[in-house]
């Protein structure tokens, strides 16, 4: 079973690293840049009733709670597909691919189906394109592994202008997969000038 998602949720599985890992503090934020970071265990899931996202402990005090200071103005709806990860409490942290938005939700507002992707898929099941906008990311069989290349830009507040991309060749394990060689991921403003660059030995797809 092959599923696929917007360019956007591919990008930030292909494009965040050992960087973005969580401090201890930060163990139950749950926000859309850092979700795949937390390497716990990702599955589809379905929203069984409309509710807003919660906000995480570092966003207010004492949230995710069933209290209307917690909620946020976003919310996900009944029918629509997400990922779900950890869960804290009565709450576990979703996110929505289509809007881009991550929240903590309660429990009884999540349902996972028991068909899950395979955890054993074919390399063709791999492959594809997918663009959006200017971004773009290109996976294709090559020397009996995997070739992947991708780019993307996100606009922050005012000028801030944040540019990834990468390259790499690898052999899947399993369910996932990991580049032996070093992807230079750059931060640049709107000028061109190189804010800041960090240097990573892996990229998730």
């Amino acid at each position: 079973m092959l599923c696929r998602f917007p360019l956007s949720t591919i990008a930030l599985f292909a494009l965040c690293n050992a960087a973005c890992a969580l401090d201890a503090d930060d163990a139950h934020w749950c926000r859309n840049g850092l979700f795949p970071s937390d390497k716990q265990t990702i599955v589809f899931a379905h929203i069984a009733k409309t509710t807003n996202l919660y906000r995480d402990p570092g966003e207010m005090k004492g949230c995710p709670a069933e209290r209307a200071a917690c909620r946020n103005d976003a919310a996900v709806t009944a029918g629509q597909t997400v990922l779900a990860g950890k869960a804290f409490g009565s709450f576990v942290c979703v996110y929505h691919p289509a809007s881009g938005s991550a929240g903590w939700v309660p429990r009884g507002a999540v349902t996972t189906p028991s068909l899950q992707p395979s955890r054993d898929p074919a390399l063709r099941d791999w492959t594809g394109e997918w663009r959006d906008g200017g971004n773009s990311i290109m996976i294709a069989v090559s020397r009996g592994g995997l070739h992947a290349a991708g780019s993307a830009v996100w606009h922050g507040f005012g000028d801030n202008v944040h540019e990834g991309s990468f390259e790499a060749d690898a052999k899947p394990s399993n369910n996932s997969v990991a580049s032996p060689k070093k992807i230079a991921v750059c931060r640049r403003a709107s000028s061109g000038a190189i804010l800041s660059s960090r240097t990573t030995h892996s990229a998730a797809a």
